[in-house]
């Protein structure tokens, strides 16, 4: 009889997994994507989107906080007194 291992749940790769999946559609396809088509994108049940950000806009708006929070770390890098190409460098890490 074959063994079947069982899949082990880690919320945080999960969500980050969600988070991934859903930048990516909402960058191609903007904020209409589809909770379906997330989850077909990210492999996992659509309720888990529902679970982890409670709704779409949710979701939504966790891509965005994201975002802000990797342009605010550029910032942060940018106020630092960085050189330039360590500006420039940086600018290309984030993005």
């Amino acid at each position: 009889m074959a063994e079947v291992k069982a899949r082990r749940r880690n919320p945080v790769r999960s969500r980050e997994t969600i988070l991934l999946a859903a930048e990516k559609l909402f960058a191609e396809c903007g904020p209409s994507v589809s909770v379906d088509l997330i989850a077909e994108k990210a492999k996992l049940n659509k309720r888990m989107i529902y679970h982890y950000f409670g709704s779409k806009d949710k979701l939504w708006q966790a891509v965005l906080e994201r975002q802000y929070q990797k342009v605010a770390l550029v910032e942060a890098k940018i106020e630092s007194g960085n050189d330039l190409g360590g500006i420039i460098s940086t600018l290309i890490e984030q993005y």
